[in-house]
């Protein structure tokens, strides 16, 4: 994971997780709402 606001010398640390088939679909669905009302919201302007 590369993250610009850390320096080189702060430790990272990666993260394995697992999902039911329901939660991950749910989630996605949930990052579509996201993306959606940004995409709304971008627009206004």
């Amino acid at each position: 994971i590369n993250d610009p606001t850390k320096s080189d010398g702060e430790n990272e640390k990666s993260v394995q997780v697992e999902l039911s088939k329901e939660t991950l679909n749910l989630v996605l669905d949930n990052f579509t709402r996201i993306r959606e009302q940004l995409n709304t919201l971008a627009k206004r302007e």
